[in-house]
Parts: C-alpha cells; sequence; structure tokens
C-alpha cells in the first residue's frame, strides 16, 4: 500500500538515526508499554493490529490532550502508519507514517505527519514529533544477542 503521507504541503518530519536494527525500532513503536512512557501518556488502549483503534491521552498545558485514531499498515520491520485525530488537527483524520531504513548497523527513523489544516498545527506536531523520536533511543528494545 502506497504512503499516504506524501500529498500535503501542511506535512510534518521529524528524523533521527539510532543503534539499532529496523526490527528492534519496529519492535519498540509497536509495543503498548513503551509507547505509553515514550509519549508520557496517562491513559493508552491500543491493540497493535491493522485497522484496530487506539486512544492515548497526554497532558500538556495543564490539560488533558486525547488522540484517537486507527492501525492502517504495519510492515515490520519497515514500516508503521497510522491515523491520528487530537484537537490541533481539528477534529480532521491525519496521517503518520513511520518509516524504517537500515543505514549500516544503525536505522533511520522518519517519522511524516500529514493532513493539517494550517501550518500552526504542522508546526506544533512537527516539535512534538522531533521531540518523540529524539528520545527514542532511550526506550529501545533490543534483540537478544
Amino acid at each position: 500500500m502506497p504512503s499516504l503521507s506524501n500529498h500535503d504541503p501542511f506535512r510534518a518530519v521529524a528524523t533521527v538515526t539510532v543503534d539499532a536494527s529496523p526490527g528492534d525500532v519496529y519492535d519498540t513503536l509497536t509495543d503498548v508499554a513503551t509507547l505509553k512512557t515514550l509519549f508520557d501518556a496517562a491513559r493508552i488502549k491500543m491493540e497493535v493490529r491493522p485497522e484496530q483503534p487506539y486512544f492515548l491521552e497526554t497532558w500538556r498545558d495543564g490539560r488533558a490532550r486525547p488522540h484517537y485514531g486507527r492501525i492502517l499498515v504495519l510492515q515490520r520491520p519497515t514500516l508503521v502508519e497510522l491515523t491520528w485525530v487530537d484537537e490541533a488537527t481539528g477534529g480532521q483524520e491525519s496521517i503518520v507514517t513511520i518509516d524504517l531504513e537500515p543505514r549500516g548497523k544503525k536505522t533511520s527513523v522518519v517519522v511524516t505527519h500529514s493532513g493539517f489544516v494550517d501550518e500552526a498545527a504542522r508546526a506544533l506536531h512537527e516539535g512534538l514529533w522531533q521531540e518523540m523520536v529524539n528520545q527514542l533511543p532511550r526506550y529501545l528494545k533490543k534483540a537478544a544477542a
């Protein structure tokens, strides 16, 4: 299935290269307990399977920020794609694509979030996604050697 994330002028992109295999990064990004910690979520309800809905609630600026969506594509070890709905998307469904590309013994992680209604929402999410990917190395689940 082709990514839907490249067809939008208001596209947020966050990148990081981590010292882990794409499979290890994929396993980290599809582990619900790790996601709860990585997103600093007060609550999360997620079954990591295509077409499954999810809910997570974060806190920012002293108030709850609910996020909803559904998982679209899971292709271990290279791709996670899901819809994303929150206050900053104006309640509209947007698309988050996480591409995992091997770079020798490392992995390039590229998060692309598209479907924003304006530049302010795009910029806000780009900063938040960059914060999240910058924290990713602390949470990596490394395969047993």
